[in-house]
């Protein structure tokens, strides 16, 4: 479980802002490609780096900025196609992350719920996530 949500924080942004922690639970190269797009989101956005770090820790501030870097990152990710929300692409990522189809399947089914507004779904299901399989992850 600690891959699964260290993997989900990485694919999720929280790469951008002190990294080492999170990228042993990347290959070299998935670790590069994520710190590339999430800084690109970062500078984009415009993005405070307390709330990214805040994030980390679990205490996702209600912030329009972290939202938007949040969906920046997933798009980059390719996770969201069509402004549609991708279970394949996202439950490919975590199954090679868990090794543990059955917890993937899982956890998205929970964490899954349309809010009013893409932003608004993707931010939510991070949490979510988050909650779901807790862990200090700095």
């Amino acid at each position: 479980m600690t891959k699964f949500v260290a993997t989900f924080l990485v694919l999720i942004s929280v790469y951008y802002f002190q990294v080492a922690p999170l990228a042993i639970h990347s290959p070299p190269e998935q670790a590069e490609w994520i710190k590339k797009n999430t800084e690109a989101c970062a500078k984009e956005i415009g993005v405070k780096e307390d709330l990214v770090l805040k994030a980390r820790k679990g205490d996702f501030s209600d912030d329009s900025t972290l939202k938007e870097y949040v969906l920046c990152t997933v798009k980059k990710y390719k996770f969201v196609v069509d402004g549609k929300l991708i279970k394949e692409a996202i439950n490919k990522q975590f199954i090679v992350a868990t090794g543990d189809k059955d917890l993937t399947n899982k956890t998205f089914n929970k964490c899954y719920q349309e809010k009013d507004t893409l932003v608004n779904t993707v931010f939510e299901m991070a949490k979510c996530y988050f909650k779901e399989i807790p862990i200090a992850v700095i």
